[in-house]
């Protein structure tokens, strides 16, 4: 599978919050249930951090199907790594069904929204 510079910037966000070589279990439980707690209250950030854990199974069973409805919830606040990683998910169809439709949109929202990488794939996709 070919990784884009966006799963990267995704994998950079959570190393900045949840490190696995300086996280107990204990710790990173903690973590999780504040993710959650903050997602619940409609934290795009909190729900980001959450569909990332979820999307790469860090501390958590992974689940995409769980990580796209997080990533959704980001997304329609206009938060752009959310549009941008959900745009990728159905551009290469992990997780979800392939939609170059979906994506076409996604990448659109998170260009309009500063993503330099959202622009470029946008571009490849019209």
């Amino acid at each position: 599978m070919h990784l884009r510079p966006g799963w990267i910037l995704v994998a950079a966000a959570l190393l900045l919050t949840v490190s696995p070589l300086t996280f107990s279990q204990e710790m990173a439980a903690e973590h999780i249930k504040n993710y959650a707690t903050e997602a619940a209250k409609g934290n795009p950030t909190a729900q980001f951090k959450l569909g990332v854990m979820y999307f790469n199974g860090e501390y958590v069973n992974q689940d995409k199907d769980r990580a796209c409805k997080c990533f959704e919830k980001a997304a329609a606040q206009n938060h752009p790594l959310s549009q941008y990683s959900l745009a990728l998910m159905y551009d290469e169809g992990n997780g979800v069904g392939q939609d170059k439709e979906l994506a076409k949109k996604w990448f659109g929202r998170a260009c309009d929204n500063g993503h330099a990488h959202a622009c470029r794939e946008y571009a490849k996709l019209d």
